[in-house]
């Protein structure tokens, strides 16, 4: 069984599988190693629960990225930018460019619940301060000067339709990244998974709870990166602009 399963999801790039053998009813490798499977030398199933590390992988992109949750102007005297470190590290004197718009500047502050400090790595949240006076809103991103991230206008997405209505392209959509937001269409269905071979099929549309391969298309350019290089600009929702209503999430290829 084992084996067979292994098989089946090679194509779904688990980090890592570990397969425990249980018989639920009887508690056999539930909470205890059980006394009937003498051929199985591995932890019980509650047991590996609360020793399994669950920390998440790091984010592979190459370089600093930011994106901006919220513009702090507490007054007219300041002017700052706030949100977590998805990547990399940031220090005072860096030279940063904001994305969508292409404008760049240096670091001046890097302000951390803290206090002031020199540096801010991956994961950290803080408030960065830029040299210059750019324009820079909640949604936009920065990134390292020298990247060659840019902002796009077009996808292709991994997705999981959730509402009854199904994902297609007369779907009336919203996609939100983060603290970014634009309007939304499927340009077309790439595909669709069998979820018992984990196959791909030829599909129009996606009906709910079915997972598939689209090309979406926004309204206005979006900072987004491949989910398994940075999962904080590669995750996201879409919304129905009618009914207001999450109907589906995903990931950008």
């Amino acid at each position: 069984i084992e084996a067979s399963y292994l098989r089946s999801v090679e194509t779904l790039f688990f980090e890592s599988i570990f397969v425990i053998p249980i018989f639920a009813r009887a508690g056999d490798n539930i909470v205890h190693r059980s006394t009937r499977m003498p051929w199985y030398g591995g932890p019980a199933l509650l047991g590996y629960l609360e020793t399994v590390s669950v920390s998440r992988p790091r984010n592979r992109a190459p370089g600093f990225r930011m994106p901006v949750q919220w513009v702090n102007r507490p007054h007219a005297d300041f002017r700052g930018y706030a949100g977590t470190l998805a990547s990399g590290t940031v220090r005072v004197g860096d030279a940063v460019t904001a994305l969508p718009n292409g404008r760049s500047s240096v670091i001046a502050r890097v302000l951390t619940p803290q206090g002031e400090s020199g540096q801010a790595r991956a994961g950290q949240p803080v408030t960065l301060v830029l040299r210059d006076e750019i324009d820079v809103s909640r949604g936009d991103a920065l990134v390292a000067a020298s990247d060659t991230l840019t902002a796009v206008r077009r996808v292709t997405a991994r997705v999981l339709s959730m509402g009854e209505e199904g994902l297609s392209g007369q779907s009336s959509l919203m996609i939100k990244v983060g603290a970014a937001v634009a309007n939304a269409r499927i340009v077309r269905v790439v595909n669709a998974v069998d979820i018992n071979s984990f196959g791909d099929h030829a599909a129009e549309r996606l009906d709910m709870n079915q997972v598939g391969l689209v090309e979406l298309e926004f309204d206005k350019p979006l900072v987004v990166e491949a989910y398994r290089r940075n999962g904080a600009l590669g995750a996201f929702i879409l919304i129905d602009r009618v009914g207001n209503q999450t109907v589906g999430m995903g990931v950008v290829e």
